[in-house]
């Protein structure tokens, strides 16, 4: 809201009182980017998808229109009431488990699961495991400190973008371990280039 006082100096003090609803969008915001950004890398790899996976996809768009609301409630409570920070957290992982459901049926209509790589990528495990677990364990946190629970939160989100950036995606991401291992990784999905190549040595 804004405020109704306009005397010199009072822009900064409602910022500096208001500083839980920042809080509340950045840690919101981080993690809706991030989750973007999987859910571009894996429609990215497929061509045409089900009805299923439409359906899917409404679902989880449904849950990201309730996390600012969510992250609302961070900003009129103030972390006081630890109650705030658990439907912020359980909207997040709610968001994240749908996610996980957009890419498995995504996946599965593309065809790109391969017997090597086990039935969950590296990206379904994350949210369908890992993102509902850091949710329930920001809950927890919640109820000893309000700040835990956004901190936990907040953790995940950073580390996930810069695993995510660093490595560029699911490909690259088991590439890069498969490398680790000493492995020789394979391309989850030819690009035209490769296939290209591949045509024109079989035409020389």
């Amino acid at each position: 809201d804004l405020p109704e006082s306009d005397a010199a100096g009072d822009v900064w003090v409602d910022l500096t009182d208001n500083w839980h609803e920042l809080v509340g969008w950045l840690v919101s915001f981080t993690v809706l980017a991030r989750m973007w950004m999987i859910h571009h890398d894996t429609f990215a790899t497929i061509r045409r998808t089900s009805s299923r996976t439409i359906l899917v996809n409404f679902l989880f768009l449904g849950s990201i229109s309730l996390v600012p609301f969510a992250a609302r409630l961070i900003g009129t409570f103030e972390f006081k009431d630890p109650a705030s920070i658990i439907v912020f957290s359980v909207m997040l992982g709610l968001t994240g488990l749908t996610l996980g459901m957009v890419i498995a049926a995504a996946e599965s209509d593309a065809r790109i699961r391969r017997p090597d790589r086990g039935v969950w990528s590296w990206r379904m495990r994350h949210h369908l495991l890992v993102i509902p677990a850091i949710s329930v364990l920001s809950c927890v946190g919640a109820l000893l400190h309000p700040a835990l629970g956004v901190s936990i939160l907040a953790i995940e989100a950073v580390v996930s973008t810069v695993v995510l950036v660093g490595f560029g995606g699911e490909e690259d991401v088991e590439s890069a371990s498969a490398a680790g291992a000493g492995g020789r990784p394979q391309p989850l999905v030819r690009t035209a280039s490769s296939t290209s190549g591949s045509s024109s040595s079989v035409n020389a």
